[in-house]
């Protein structure tokens, strides 16, 4: 990806001081949401401004459960109770998912750490005075048992940014970048899906469905 395509893939951004986040539609293909978080500092040189830059990705369900916890769930009621109580509250996220990449996989595209562990990336969404931090970590990781991969960093990441935001700049940018997820979706059903040319079902209640390929999926046993 070149520069001049850079902002193409460009959903919304959202902008604090000396720091941004903004949703992109680069890993659609792969089921992804890709934020990309920066912190700079304007007194560098051009070209040279970035102090922390991450990119996070979650899979369409997680982002999907996310927008509909911040929009239509008590997101914003839970953020008022917090503040209310404070103490332990603030410091408790509303929201955190975990990921990264594995040491294997960073070793097979020629970005081995040089510990040798894998690269943690955190995204959390905390109460803060101008209602929400949206805050994203990576440091060192491991794999788990279930593939998970596990910040190691015990509380001092090497990377962070963390980003001020109201719950109108927030829901904006759920909204925005959940349009952009679904007229995408739809795009891809208009070019790709080929229903077959017969019916699955019928007023006897017989049902037929295909999965990979296959005239019928792993559960009509149960029909």
């Amino acid at each position: 990806m070149d520069n001049n395509d850079r902002n193409q893939y460009q959903i919304i951004r959202k902008d604090a001081k000396d720091c941004f986040v903004e949703a992109k539609s680069d890993s659609f293909p792969i089921g992804k949401v890709h934020l990309e978080f920066v912190a700079y500092d304007k007194s560098r040189p051009t070209g040279h401004r970035y102090t922390s830059h991450i990119h996070i990705y979650l899979d369409f369900a997680e982002f999907l459960g996310l927008a509909h916890f911040i929009l239509y769930g008590d997101c914003h009621s839970r953020m008022a109770a917090a503040k209310k109580a404070g103490g332990d509250a603030l410091k408790t996220p509303l929201f955190k998912s975990q990921g990264g990449t594995s040491a294997t996989r960073l070793r097979q595209s020629g970005r081995e750490r040089r510990d040798g562990m894998s690269e943690a990336r955190c995204l959390s969404l905390f109460v803060g005075n101008k209602d929400y931090l949206l805050c994203a970590e990576s440091g060192p990781g491991q794999t788990n048992a279930t593939g998970l991969i596990v910040a190691k960093y015990e509380g001092r990441p090497e990377q962070r940014v963390t980003v001020s935001l109201d719950y109108v700049n927030l829901n904006e940018l759920m909204l925005v970048t959940q349009a952009h997820f679904t007229a995408w979706l739809t795009a891809w059903y208009a070019k790709y899906y080929k229903s077959p040319n017969r019916s699955y079902g019928n007023a006897d209640g017989n049902s037929r469905g295909m999965e990979n390929g296959n005239d019928f999926a792993d559960d009509t046993q149960m029909f």
